[in-house]
């Protein structure tokens, strides 16, 4: 995030939310962004992050350099012979650390010293973490973090069936081989793992009785959204709640919910800029 790759915010206003797939570094966030933002980030089980990647980032110093029907498992044989020189070249060497912005001499060195701080740094910086694979409390959490309404935060699943099989890039035994690889990622996950867990252990009952009116809410939303499209006059009427007002759903709200990303961007780049080229 520098000013050669970042808007700047239109005339008479300024940025409230900044949410992208960014590599993350202090002095510069904290340059662009009030002293008072929260920051949010998210992270995933380190194995199930390094087979997603390499299935669809394709990385060339694997994919050129290993012809074999997994070339998963033989780059993870001896990951320093295909290594590229820099962190920020690769997208298997402790990628969830780098982009959180774990330097990169203790990417290579592996520093337990360095790692504990690189951990407590993210720690201090970040009020959540999102866990993927709990991905509804997480974002339930945020939702009281934030003081936001339950509409602000709901979603409808993408991609699911759409993912790839990529179990065939790596063998039945090469996750605890990474494990020793991705050192890093798995001290990140483990530390943010317990965080979340003890954060929602904080926030008492009332914590599982509303993440249960969420998920409610979320079924209801996806059952009328695949329906919305048959008729543009649809509502889905949400009655009053102990922790929200009555909202409605409309064929609009699920529209923007399935949106892809580019025509998302685009969307709100010409809201905020009167252009989506920008």
């Amino acid at each position: 995030m520098t000013t050669n790759n970042t808007l700047p915010p239109p005339k008479g206003k300024h940025f409230e939310i900044v949410c992208n797939h960014v590599v993350y570094n202090r002095t510069s966030f904290r340059t662009f962004l009030p002293k008072d933002s929260v920051y949010i980030g998210i992270i995933r089980e380190p194995y199930a992050f390094f087979v997603s990647s390499i299935n669809y980032m394709r990385p060339g110093y694997i994919f050129n350099r290993i012809k074999v029907p997994a070339p998963g498992s033989t780059f993870l044989k001896d990951p320093s012979k295909y290594e590229p020189a820099l962190a920020s070249r690769s997208f298997t060497n402790n990628r969830m650390a780098f982009e959180f912005g774990c330097p990169e001499e203790v990417i290579k060195s592996k520093d337990p010293q360095g790692i504990s701080k690189f951990i407590e740094d993210v720690d201090s910086d970040f009020k959540l973490v999102i866990i993927s694979e709990m991905f509804q409390e997480s974002i339930m959490l945020m939702k009281r973090l934030l003081k936001w309404s339950v509409k602000d935060v709901l979603y409808l699943d993408k991609n699911i069936s759409a993912r790839k099989n990529s179990t065939h890039l790596v063998g039945p035994y090469d996750r605890q081989i990474y494990k020793r690889w991705a050192t890093i990622d798995y001290a990140l996950y483990d530390h943010f793992y317990k965080r979340l867990r003890d954060q929602i252990r904080r926030e008492g009952q009332d914590f599982d009785n509303e993440l249960l009116h969420y998920g409610e809410l979320r079924k209801m939303t996806s059952e009328f959204c695949s329906v919305s499209a048959k008729n543009k006059d649809a509502v889905l009427e949400v009655n009053s709640s102990v922790w929200d007002d009555a909202f409605n759903v409309t064929r609009q709200d699920c529209q923007q919910m399935m949106s892809n990303e580019i025509p998302f961007v685009q969307e709100i780049r010409l809201r905020q800029y009167g252009s989506k080229d920008i």
